[in-house]
């Protein structure tokens, strides 16, 4: 592919030139080697970023073809918007059913169902979703939105939607997958019911649920939904988190482009994704900001590849999953995965959806920011261990001890497996390897003749060059190319950027905290990994939190101390710095450090309602 091909192309010379301009040809080659391995990883992520800002300012959007279903959605393209939620507390519960209630009075047709797939464990949340979803069936009939709930909460959120999908598809009230002897002590109980309220022993003098419903674990009336006679009713299955909510016309639109002929090659379709709460605080409205600065990048991926990764907001082509993800003793996610998206697009072709905007809460803070960031990378690092580590070894072992495979699983779609996989090796490896290149920039400034005596002029065109490509290009020209690859005005993309220069400069200096952050937490998650791959433990739907729980309550000073290690760290740069030969180092760090000795007052400030947006969405 030509865009592989020049990405490839231009990599390799940078990297070249980056060893001319940078060391002597009697240095130290071990130092040489990683340093350049480290430059070439960065600076292909940076080369990608300046194509596909090309590609989006001189080529128009790729948009779906759709069906046009003025009178109501057809009966045969009959589909069902489920919400799989986990609750720990009381207010979760009550995010997921204002999401459901919003979803629902936007998206009404005859033939569009709603659920809600609970995996609740407490008694009393349990009672608190019964009543709501009471209440929802009072509003809009008992037959329009479902309660289902899981007798076992297994397999986390794929875990949830793929029962009900064997539910939806085949008719079946017990498991029919992941129930092989090869499964071991994750190995499903084939006699076990897959929805039940049984074992929820709701308070005394409750009578939310008849015994039926109790049973069944399902309240609501089924019969235009659930498979009779081994058809099913239900064609498409739109998944959703508890804090998505699908806006006007959004779940029907995504329905009438499954429907088109041309668009039976995709078996998924990812909606675009926006921030709901976006006037919360300036911290919602940097993660706001983030989004829109970086869509250049999924518009022009998806122009390039014809396929795009799935973010587990979307929807499905029921039978296409179930043929390919979930046949029995072949079934695709191991049973351990805690990440589920990427590893569906690698099997199953997905289209991305530019024109459809889903939208969902983002973190209020930057600790909350770093727990999800802690639980994508777990997900991400088993998913990585199943799909890339582990195949790599068998690969070796087979070469020693060759024998014939019995491997019965689909094969992944070949570009979106490696395109699903390099996005996931970036997004572990990217601050890692950014990190690990400025300590050896550093530390290589003590090595005699290793590096180059350098002109500040080049120094200052190199470190210009990386901090064009991760800051000012997408931070300004990706966003300009954004628009314009989707016909809006280049004069509203110009007036977003003079509104927005305040939140450039504080949304850098808060990422440039993850130089240190993201590194510890990739520790953790892998500590995590090996407890469930080494320890057998059982992964759990939430892992440990990092940081704070909440900022309510904590004052700067408590922050400051709570944050002493990265704030003395960013005060000790100065002082390495001072005492550093390449010019360079200064350049790369000075930022840093800055970053850091500010960074508790930016986090405080950023988390505080009182700087909450009085606009809208920073895009709009």
């Amino acid at each position: 592919m030509l865009f592989e091909w020049v990405a490839t192309t231009l990599t390799v010379l940078g990297a070249f030139g980056y060893v001319i301009a940078r060391f002597t040809w009697y240095g130290n080659l071990w130092w040489v080697g990683i340093t350049t391995i480290l430059f070439a990883f960065l600076l292909q992520i940076i080369v990608e970023s300046y194509l596909y800002t090309i590609v989006c300012l001189t080529t128009k959007a790729h948009i779906l073809p759709s069906e046009v279903f003025s009178t109501g959605i057809p009966s045969e393209h009959r589909s069902l918007l489920v919400y799989c939620v986990r609750s720990e507390e009381e207010r979760s519960v009550k995010v997921a059913m204002n999401a459901l209630a919003q979803s629902m009075a936007a998206n009404q047709d005859p033939n569009m169902y709603f659920a809600y797939l609970s995996d609740t464990e407490d008694p009393n949340l349990v009672q608190l979703e019964v009543i709501a979803i009471r209440t929802l069936q009072d509003i809009h009939g008992r037959n329009r939105v479902i309660y289902f709930h899981r007798r076992k909460p297994w397999g986390k959120k794929w875990g949830a939607y793929q029962d009900l999908m064997v539910w939806l598809h085949k008719g079946a009230e017990h498991p029919i997958t992941y129930t092989a002897e090869k499964y071991g002590r994750f190995r499903r109980d084939p006699t076990q019911r897959l929805f039940g309220l049984e074992t929820i022993h709701f308070p005394v003098g409750t009578r939310l649920v008849k015994a039926k419903e109790l049973t069944d674990g399902i309240v609501g009336d089924v019969r235009a939904i659930r498979c009779e006679d081994g058809n099913p009713q239900v064609k498409y299955l739109l998944v959703s988190d508890a804090d998505v909510v699908w806006p006007e016309r959004a779940a029907i639109k995504v329905v009438e482009k499954l429907a088109h002929a041309d668009n039976t090659a995709y078996a998924i379709l990812q909606p675009a994704i926006g921030v709901r709460n976006a006037k919360t605080n300036l911290y919602t409205r940097l993660r706001d900001w983030g989004r829109c600065i970086w869509e250049f990048s999924a518009l022009g991926m998806w122009k390039v590849y014809e396929t795009f990764p799935f973010y587990g907001k979307g929807a499905f082509r029921i039978a296409d999953y179930f043929r390919t993800m979930m046949q029995e003793g072949a079934e695709v996610l191991p049973p351990t995965a805690l990440s589920h998206d990427l590893i569906e697009s690698k099997y199953l072709r997905t289209a991305y959806l530019p024109d459809i905007k889903l939208l969902e809460d983002e973190p209020t803070d930057y600790f909350e920011d770093l727990q999800r960031l802690l639980r994508w990378t777990i997900g991400d690092l088993i998913c990585l261990w199943y799909e890339a580590i582990a195949p790599f070894f068998r690969r070796i072992y087979a070469l020693v001890r060759p024998t014939q495979s019995t491997k019965t699983t689909p094969r992944p779609i070949p570009v979106s497996a490696q395109l699903a996989m390099r996005l996931m090796w970036r997004f572990q490896l990217s601050t890692a390897a950014f990190t690990l290149f400025l300590i050896l920039t550093l530390l290589g400034a003590y090595l005699p003749g290793t590096y180059l005596p350098g002109e500040i002029s080049v120094e200052i065109a190199l470190v210009s060059f990386v901090l064009a490509g991760v800051v000012l290009v997408p931070r300004s020209l990706g966003l300009v190319s954004a628009h314009v690859h989707m016909g809006q005005p280049l004069r509203h993309s110009l007036s977003i950027l003079t509104t927005a220069l305040v939140e450039l400069v504080l949304s850098t200096l808060i990422f440039l905290q993850q130089l240190v952050d993201r590194n510890v937490i990739t520790i953790q998650a892998l500590g995590t990994v090996l407890s469930i791959k080494l320890a057998g433990k059982v992964p759990r739907w939430r892992t440990s939190k990092v940081g704070f729980a909440s900022l309510e309550g904590i004052s700067l000073r408590m922050l400051y101390w709570k944050r002493a290690p990265v704030v003395a760290l960013g005060m000790a740069l100065p002082v390495v710095l001072y005492f550093t030969q390449p010019p360079a180092a200064v350049w790369y760090l000075s930022p840093v450090w800055l970053s850091f000795v500010l960074g508790p007052a930016l986090e405080k400030l950023t988390a505080s309602q009182r700087h909450g947006s009085r606009k809208g969405h920073v895009c709009e």
